[in-house]
């Protein structure tokens, strides 16, 4: 198991293969790495070290994936995550469904998501690249807040595993989708 006791996953393993045909240019070392992080949940730096490859060269993978199957993506670029702000108790509720991000990525999102700080200030702060803290960021905000997701608010819900065959029927029923142990 990788980093993630908790999934969300960007993908499901069927999409991934209807997409195929949209990624036919990328090697198969690139689409390896960026299967790895969006179907299969592993945090980037667990694919750098287990391909043997920078973590640059992982987020670089993911981006170029991500920006052939959403043309939007390669455009629009996340700058500063303005649209979606969280308080200290939201940001402390989500916390579960960010299990597997590095503490550097997790800082990086609360300083930009919770108190409002500039991307290029928090870059300055952390000795990194912007893009270091846009991908953090990008990559929180999935996680949290999918990009169908407007108007809804995540929530955390401990119930009995008895009653969670129960709750999945009805969030399949409603079209939610549901991540968590």
């Amino acid at each position: 198991m990788g980093l993630h006791a908790s999934r969300i996953i960007k993908l499901t393993e069927k999409d991934w293969e209807l997409a195929q045909s949209k990624l036919t240019a990328f090697s198969d070392n690139t689409l390896t790495i960026a299967k790895a992080v969006l179907v299969d949940g592993m945090a980037p730096p667990e694919v750098a070290k287990q391909r043997g490859v920078k973590n640059q060269t992982v987020h670089t993978a993911v981006n170029r994936v991500l920006a052939k199957l959403d043309p939007q993506t390669e455009s629009t670029p996340v700058h500063a995550a303005k649209d979606l702000q969280l308080s200290e108790a939201e940001w402390l509720a989500v916390q579960p469904s960010l299990r597997g991000f590095s503490k550097q990525s997790l800082n990086h999102a609360k300083r930009i998501l919770v108190e409002g700080a500039a991307a290029a200030d928090v870059a300055e702060d952390a000795g990194v690249q912007r893009q270091t803290v846009y991908t953090a960021v990008t990559r929180v905000k999935a996680r949290i807040a999918p990009k169908d997701a407007a108007g809804l608010t995540p929530q955390v819900v401990w119930l009995p595993s008895s009653q969670m065959k129960e709750l999945e029927k009805y969030a399949d029923k409603k079209g939610w989708k549901l991540g968590g142990a």
